[in-house]
């Protein structure tokens, strides 16, 4: 499974202000619309980690962050009430706009 769209981005860390670069990518699995973001270190290696719960009617918005010092092409993906923030900054505006726009249409009417 190759995904239906995947790039190198950098992800914030539990730990305030750090950063680490990571593959991510986004996996259809099943043909209803249930979305996976999954990671590994390099294009190359393996997945090395999925990340929390599949992006179903429990994303509640993404959006682009323009405040992050460093990092012009941050966004963050909020999942329900009481879930998790995910922050990730693209390494260029081409790679962010497709991230957006993917993750837009797929959540379009379920926040």
């Amino acid at each position: 499974d190759r995904g239906i769209f995947r790039s190198t981005v950098a992800a914030a860390s539990p730990k305030p202000g750090t950063w680490k670069k990571r593959y991510f990518v986004l996996h259809q699995i099943q043909a209803c619309g249930t979305y996976q973001l999954s990671y590994g270190d390099h294009p190359g290696h393996g997945i090395r980690s999925k990340f929390g719960n599949p992006i179903t009617t429990g994303v509640s918005s993404v959006e682009r962050k323009d405040d992050v010092p460093k990092y012009p092409f941050a966004f963050e993906i909020h999942t329900d009430p009481g879930g998790s923030t995910l922050y990730l900054a693209a390494e260029n505006k081409n790679e962010l706009n497709g991230w957006l726009s993917l993750l837009f249409e797929i959540t379009a009417g379920k926040g």
